[in-house]
Parts: structure tokens; C-alpha cells; sequence
């Protein structure tokens, strides 16, 4: 991963935060944030996104690990802090976006400028989310 943390401005605002905040209310590993407007959390899966909804509904000054994805007037702020699976759903989110036009970044380390291709801020390989499914065992 090369970020914890971006902030990411259209090319072209505003951005279709409509159709952005309806893909996220329809994975079923992610959840809006019970203690927050246009904030969702997302897991690697839609069980441990049952258990980091419970967590956060316990405990409303934290967060639990995995990726926030906040949308804002200006853009969109991703957060992460989680395993490879939980970066793997974020990739996706930052796939979407790329896909539908081109993002200025800023991250903790400074100005990214335009990003092109999401290899800019996964370097690494990160699971295919299609094989982030829930443990029927568990």
C-alpha cells in the first residue's frame, strides 16, 4: 500500500456521489456509519463487516480496521488501515473511480497529481475480491 490515507478531487466536479454512496450501500461488506452522514466502512467480507458495524455501534469514538470511504462535496477521502483483503476492497473503490474519470491525489506524503492507473497507489498485490468470501465454517 502507498497510502493510509488520500483525498481525491475530479477532473470534472462534481463527481456522481449518488451512484458512489449507492455502490456502497450495496456491498454487502460495507455499512454507513451509524454515528456519521455520508461515511461507509468496509470489511474484506460481509461477516466481518457484521462485527466492525457491531464494534462501531459499542464504541462510537472509534473506528474498527478496515477502509473508510467519506464523501464530500469536494471529492472523496479513503482511509485505510487494515489487512490485505481490507486494502483489496478499497482498490476496488479507487478502480471505480478512476474508471469514471481522472482524480487528483493527495495522501499523508503529499501531492500525487493526476492519477491514471490505480498500480500508482497499490503497487503491491492485494487479493482478487472475488475470493473474499464469508467462511462458511465461521
Amino acid at each position: 500500500m502507498s497510502f493510509a490515507s488520500a483525498r481525491f478531487e475530479p477532473d470534472t466536479p462534481p463527481y456522481d456521489r449518488a451512484a458512489l454512496a449507492a455502490l456502497l450501500d450495496a456491498a454487502p461488506h460495507a455499512f454507513a456509519d451509524p454515528h456519521g452522514a455520508d461515511t461507509w466502512h468496509l470489511s474484506a467480507n460481509q461477516r466481518l463487516a457484521a462485527r466492525a458495524r457491531a464494534a462501531r455501534v459499542a464504541d462510537p469514538t472509534r473506528f474498527p480496521p478496515g477502509v473508510l470511504v467519506r464523501l464530500r462535496d469536494e471529492g472523496v477521502l479513503i482511509d485505510q488501515q487494515g489487512g490485505a483483503a481490507d486494502l483489496a476492497r478499497g482498490r476496488e473503490i479507487v478502480e471505480w473511480l478512476l474508471a469514471r474519470g481522472r482524480w487528483q491525489v493527495v495522501t499523508e506524503y503529499g501531492a500525487r497529481g493526476w492519477v491514471t492507473d490505480v498500480a500508482q497507489l497499490y503497487p503491491d498485490p492485494l487479493p482478487d475480491p472475488a475470493t473474499l468470501t464469508d467462511d462458511p465454517l465461521g
